[in-house]
C-alpha cells in the first residue's frame, strides 16, 4: 500500500505476517520462532553452498601465463630435481613421474619427455659446473661431516662419499654427494684411504675441515681413519711391516 506496508501468507502455517517493504525482519522472525526446524535447514544449505564455492575456487590454480613450457625447460627442471634429490637417472622414465610432468605442464600423452640418455648427457655437461658450485660452498664452511660406504654390484666394488654441513649464517642443513668411485682389488685400508683422498681433493677439502666421518664399523674403515693422518702411503707401508 501507500505506507509501504506489505502482508504475506506463510506457506507452512497459512498465518498472515505483516511487514514493511524493503525489510524482511518480521518474516524472518516468524520463521525463526514458529518454524525453527526450517531455519536450520536453510542454514545447513547455506553452509553446503559456501563449501562448494570454496572447493571450486581451490580447483583453479593461478598460472603466470598460458603458454606451454619448452622442452629444454622441462629437461633443465627434471635434471635439477634428479641431482638435488639424489635420484637415479631412470626416474625420468617412470610412468608416474611422466604423468606428473605432463599433467603439470599441460602436455598430451603423446608428448615425449627426456629419457635417461638425455639426463646422462646433461650430467656430463654440467659436472664441472656442479663441482665448482659445491667446492665454493664447502670452502665457506669451517667444518663439515662426511659419510663413506663400500658396496659391490656385479662383482665390482664402489666407494661412495657424501658431505653434510649446517650453514653458519642461515642454519640451513645441506647435503651433497661428493663422489662414487670404483675400488679395484681388495678393500684394504690403503685403497680406501687413497680413494677417499682422491674424492676430497676434487673439492679442495682439507682433512682438518672434516670434523667427523660416518661409516660402518668394518675393520678396514677403522684402520683407514687411524692411519689417515700419516703423510704418505710409504709411511703406512712401514707400519705394515712393523705390524708383521
Amino acid at each position: 500500500n501507500e505506507d509501504n506496508k506489505i502482508s504475506a501468507q506463510c506457506q507452512y502455517c497459512t498465518k498472515i505476517v505483516h511487514g514493511h517493504k524493503g525489510s524482511t525482519g518480521n518474516f524472518l522472525s516468524h520463521i525463526k520462532f514458529k518454524h525453527s526446524n526450517l531455519m536450520e535447514q536453510v542454514r545447513s544449505a547455506k553452509i553446503v553452498k559456501n563449501n562448494l564455492k570454496s572447493t571450486k575456487k581451490q580447483e583453479t590454480l593461478p598460472f603466470l601465463n598460458s603458454n606451454k613450457i619448452s622442452k629444454q625447460k622441462i629437461t633443465d627442471l627434471t635434471f635439477a630435481y634428479i641431482v638435488e634429490e639424489m635420484r637415479p637417472l631412470v626416474t625420468c622414465e617412470k610412468p608416474a613421474f611422466k604423468r606428473l610432468v605432463k599433467g603439470l605442464c599441460g602436455l598430451d600423452d603423446a608428448t615425449s619427455l627426456p629419457d635417461r640418455r638425455v639426463m646422462y648427457k646433461e650430467l656430463n655437461n654440467k659436472y664441472t659446473s656442479y663441482i665448482t658450485i659445491i667446492t665454493d660452498l664447502i670452502a665457506k664452511q669451517s667444518f663439515i661431516c662426511t659419510t663413506a660406504d663400500i658396496w659391490s654390484v656385479n662383482n665390482k666394488s664402489y666407494l661412495g662419499m657424501t658431505c653434510h654441513f649446517i650453514d653458519e649464517h642461515t642454519y640451513v642443513r645441506y647435503s651433497y654427494i661428493l663422489g662414487c668411485r670404483r675400488i679395484k682389488g681388495s678393500h684394504t685400508y690403503i685403497n680406501i684411504t687413497e680413494v677417499m683422498n682422491e674424492i676430497t681433493q676434487t673439492y679442495n677439502i682439507q682433512n682438518s675441515k672434516i670434523s667427523h666421518t660416518v661409516t660402518d664399523n668394518a675393520s678396514n674403515f677403522g684402520k683407514a681413519f687411524r692411519m689417515y693422518s700419516l703423510k704418505s702411503i710409504g709411511q703406512e707401508s712401514l707400519n705394515i711391516n712393523n705390524d708383521n
